[in-house]
């Protein structure tokens, strides 16, 4: 049974090379820009960002309501489609950081209780301390510890 799944899926993706591709293509970008925007995001933060419960404003809250609207919509709907490309991505046999694509996606979206989470994760002793090393190894102050 199980035999005869992998069969057949091997077969199909013998008959579509282009998504195997595909999928080769956005596991590499996947990979290369999250080694470059992650750090790129981490030392670029204010040092007491997670302090506070509530995040900073954003630029585009003071901007006309109607680009902050589709600025809105733009930031959940890249979260969207990262949340279900690392979907994807986490799929045995499919090559990628699936779970990295996840995060980043649910980073983007606008989510009830993310930011508890996200304070509750970066409080974790072993988190704090790579977050610090990576801002010192750049030259930035140590983040402050979240509550």
């Amino acid at each position: 049974m199980m035999l005869d799944v992998a069969h057949t899926v091997a077969a199909w993706f013998a008959g579509h090379p282009w998504v195997v591709w595909l999928m080769m293509s956005l596991s590499l970008l996947t990979v290369l820009a999250s080694l470059v925007i992650v750090p790129w995001v981490i030392v670029r933060i204010p040092s007491d960002y997670f302090v506070h419960r509530r995040p900073p404003p954003m630029r585009w809250e003071k901007m006309h309501p109607g680009v902050r609207v589709a600025a809105v919509a733009g930031k959940n709907l890249l979260g969207l489609a990262l949340l279900l490309c690392g979907a994807v991505l986490s799929l045995p046999l499919v090559p990628g950081p699936g779970v990295l694509t996840m995060l980043l996606g649910l980073a983007l979206l606008d989510l009830p209780g993310k930011r508890a989470l996200e304070r509750w994760i970066v409080a974790q002793p072993i988190v704090f301390a790579a977050l610090n090393q990576l801002r010192a190894k750049y030259g930035h102050v140590p983040l402050e510890k979240p509550d």
